[in-house]
């Protein structure tokens, strides 16, 4: 297991806008996703701010909304095909390209369509990697059966 600072595999979605993805996804959406294998991730820290606690409370909406979700980083990554560090939503759960769309309207709601940040879904090898950084602005509420 990497420790703190060490790189760790990772898969990661990206939003990004294409002119043609309407014709492609039968006109579901223009944004779609695309699966990169980045190899290595390191988890630098967490992302903090104003912008980024606006992003938080956005976010926070659509996460309740799919309850799938355990727990939900925003955090600094690096990875060992790029230089620099990138912001990254890290969730802990299910891929689900329908979150992919809604979290990416609303960065893109905030941020505008020319900017960019990875989503990337969290093992639980990942997530022990992120926790040591950062701590989640997310988390879900555990549901108990109704009493009856």
């Amino acid at each position: 297991m990497p420790g703190l600072g060490q790189p760790a595999k990772a898969s990661i979605m990206s939003w990004s806008e294409d002119p043609n993805a309407l014709r492609r996804l039968l006109g579901l959406a223009k944004a779609v996703r695309t699966r990169r294998e980045e190899g290595s991730v390191v988890f630098v820290g967490e992302l903090t701010g104003s912008a980024e606690s606006l992003l938080q409370a956005a976010l926070t909406a659509e996460l309740v909304a799919s309850p799938k979700v355990a727990r939900a980083y925003l955090a600094r990554v690096a990875f060992e095909t790029d230089a620099g560090e990138q912001p990254a939503l890290c969730l802990r759960g299910p891929e689900d390209i329908d979150l992919v769309r809604r979290v990416g309207q609303r960065f893109a709601e905030l941020f505008g369509r020319d900017q960019h940040m990875d989503i990337l879904f969290l093992t639980e090898e990942l997530e022990s990697q992120v926790e040591l950084v950062c701590r989640p602005f997310y988390a879900a509420t555990p549901r108990h059966p109704a009493a009856g």
